[in-house]
C-alpha cells in the first residue's frame, strides 16, 4: 500500500504539472487575443469602407469559420482542464484512501510491494498514453480544419480581388473611351491573388502623356467606384494632354457629385462647354496684375523694394 501511495502521489504531481501547463496556455491565448475573435480586427473594415457594394459574403463566412475554431479551441482547453482536475481529485481520493488503509491495517509496508508497484506503474502509464492519444487526435483534427479554412479564405480573397480588378478595368475602359475615343487602349490594373502586389500598365506607350492620362483615368475610376469624397489634380498633369481630351476630362469632373479641386495655369482654346464649367465652378483666380494672392506680386523688383522701404519706415 505504501508503494501504491507513492505511485498515486507521483501521478498527482504529474497531473498537476499538466494542469498548470493547460492553464498557462489558456492565459497566453487569452492575452494574445487568439481566443477573442473579433471581426473588426480583420482587414474587412478598410475594405468595406472603400468598397461598400462589394460581395463580402464569402469573406464573412471565412471569418465565422475562424471564430468557430477559436470557440472550439476554447472548449477543448476547458475540457482538458476539467479532465485533469477530475484525475487530480481522483488521485487525492486514492491517496487519502491508501493513507487510511495503511493506518488501519497494520500490514508491513513490504507486503506485495513488487506486485502492487508493477500494477500501479502499468495502470498509470496506460492512462497517460490514452490522454496523450486523445489530445493528439483532437489537435490533428483542429490542424486539418485550420488548413481547410485558410485555403477557403485565400480563395475568397482571390475572388474579391478579381472582382475589384474587373470593376476598375471596366471603368478605366469607359473613361478612356469617353475622353480619348475607342481607338485609344485604356490602362489595365492587375492584382495578385493574395493582394500583396499589383501592376498598372498603360499599354505600349511610355511617355509622360500616357502616364499622366492613365493616372487621371485611374483617379476618376476610384472616385466614381468608391466612397472617396474628394479628388485633387494639379495643372502639371494636363501639360501634355490634348485640348479636346482636356475638355472631356473636365466634363467628367463636372458630372461627378463629389468635390474635385483642379488648378489651371495657362489659357487654352476652350470649348464653350468647358468655359461654362470653369466659370461656374471657379473658386479662386490669380494673375500677375490685380489678382495676386496676397494683394501684390512678391517676385517683382519694384514691389519688393516698396515693401522693404515700408518695413524700414515702420521700424
Amino acid at each position: 500500500m505504501k508503494k501504491q501511495l507513492a505511485v498515486f502521489r507521483r501521478q498527482r504531481s504529474r497531473l498537476k504539472s499538466r494542469l498548470d501547463a493547460v492553464e498557462g496556455n489558456i492565459a497566453l491565448s487569452s492575452g494574445s487575443g487568439f481566443m477573442n475573435g473579433n471581426p473588426a480586427d480583420t482587414n474587412l473594415g478598410a475594405f468595406m469602407q472603400f468598397f461598400p457594394d462589394a460581395n463580402i459574403k464569402k469573406l464573412e463566412q471565412i471569418e465565422m469559420f475562424h471564430r468557430q475554431i477559436q470557440s472550439l479551441l476554447s472548449a477543448e482547453f476547458a475540457e482538458a482542464k476539467s479532465e485533469l482536475t477530475t484525475l487530480i481529485d481522483f488521485a487525492d481520493m486514492e491517496i487519502a484512501r491508501n493513507v487510511h488503509e495503511i493506518a488501519q491495517s497494520g500490514i508491513p509496508g513490504r507486503v506485495y510491494k513488487a506486485a502492487l508497484g508493477t500494477y500501479s506503474a502499468i495502470e498509470n502509464k496506460m492512462r497517460a498514453l490514452k490522454l496523450e492519444n486523445d489530445t493528439y487526435a483532437k489537435l490533428s483534427g483542429l490542424k486539418e480544419r485550420a488548413k481547410m479554412l485558410a485555403a477557403q479564405l485565400a480563395q475568397a480573397l482571390a475572388e474579391q480581388l478579381h472582382t475589384l480588378q474587373h470593376a476598375l478595368n471596366n471603368r478605366l475602359d469607359k473613361i478612356y473611351t469617353y475622353v480619348y475615343g475607342a481607338a485609344r487602349i485604356a490602362p489595365e490594373v492587375s492584382i495578385s491573388d493574395d493582394g500583396k502586389s499589383y501592376s498598372f500598365e498603360t499599354s505600349k506607350a511610355s511617355g509622360t502623356n500616357a502616364a499622366n492620362s492613365g493616372l487621371i483615368a485611374f483617379d476618376l475610376s476610384v472616385l466614381e467606384l468608391t466612397r472617396l469624397p474628394v479628388l485633387l489634380h494639379d495643372s502639371v498633369l494636363f501639360n501634355h494632354v490634348a485640348d479636346a481630351s482636356f475638355g472631356k476630362v473636365f466634363e467628367r469632373y463636372a458630372a461627378s457629385k463629389k468635390q474635385v479641386f483642379v488648378t489651371i495655369d495657362k489659357e487654352r482654346p476652350y470649348s464653350d462647354i468647358m468655359r461654362n464649367i470653369i466659370e461656374s465652378s471657379k473658386v479662386l483666380e490669380l494673375s500677375d496684375t490685380n489678382d495676386s494672392l496676397f494683394g501684390q506680386s512678391w517676385h517683382k523688383m519694384e514691389e519688393a523694394v516698396g515693401i522693404e522701404a515700408t518695413e524700414t519706415e515702420a521700424n
